[in-house]
């Protein structure tokens, strides 16, 4: 999987904003680098629970169409 974009809204580190994991060409990068504190593991926690949630709301979606 390669994320390209993060949208965050209203949470209580980021505010909401738009994060843009892409090189100037498009091509995703696979790095997030930062110092202590900067919100490395926040944003992969938050990715992962986002996909989680995702993944939950489509499993329920085809329970009643199905």
């Amino acid at each position: 999987m390669k994320i390209k974009k993060l949208h965050f809204a209203d949470h209580p580190f980021f505010g909401t904003t738009d994060m843009d994991f892409t090189d100037r060409k498009g091509r995703p990068l696979n790095t997030v680098a930062g110092i202590n504190g900067s919100g490395k593991t926040t944003i992969l926690k938050n990715s992962g629970q986002g996909m989680s949630n995702l993944r939950l709301l489509w499993v329920r979606l085809m329970r009643t169409w199905f």
